[in-house]
């Protein structure tokens, strides 16, 4: 076996693994939507209660060296934020849907405010003016009372994407295959 052909096959190899793990991700996100974002926000959480730790202890290091660091301030926060995180495995995803729930209901308010101006002002149509504001308003409460429900839909989007990709890539291995073998 050449070098050519043993680079070749361990290119194949490598991106088949990339994807299957991929396809398996995805129908575990499709299948899992609620297990995945708890363990996703969990992985998160981690991450930022170690990035406290980390600031925490940089900052007990380095005593002396400076009068006022942010570092203790940071680590504190993130660690708080973190372990809180760990405690409640869904509290970032539905404090993300919350906020850009809130962000698309004044936004929608102020579309309903601008619809009713123009019925004032007299304009015959006003009421096309209302209906987009008026779906956005209605989304924005659901997300707002049901953000679990919103986070296991990008979940599931997610995991149909990620297997998609993982799908594609094993029918382009086998096209190249055909391809590198003529």
């Amino acid at each position: 076996m050449n070098m050519k052909s043993a680079r070749t096959r361990e290119i194949r190899i490598s991106f088949s693994l990339a994807a299957i793990v991929y396809l398996v991700l995805g129908v575990l996100l499709v299948l899992m939507p609620n297990t995945s974002r708890r363990l996703l926000c969990m992985l998160v959480g981690a991450g930022v209660t170690v990035y406290g730790l980390l600031n925490i202890l940089s900052y007990m290091l380095g005593k002396g060296e400076h009068a006022y660091t942010p570092a203790l301030l940071l680590g504190v926060c993130a660690l708080a934020f973190g372990v809180f995180s760990l405690i409640h495995p869904t509290f970032l995803m539905d404090f993300l849907f919350t906020v850009i729930a809130l962000i698309v209901l004044i936004a929608s308010i102020n579309g309903v405010r601008r619809a009713l101006r123009l019925r004032s002002l007299g304009f015959i149509r006003w009421w096309a003016a209302l209906t987009s504001p008026l779906c956005t308003l209605a989304l924005s409460l659901s997300i707002l009372f049901m953000p679990g429900l919103y986070g296991d839909l990008l979940m599931m989007l997610c995991g149909v994407l990620l297997a998609a990709n993982g799908v594609s890539d094993l029918i382009s291995l086998h096209l190249l295959s055909g391809y590198v073998n003529r």
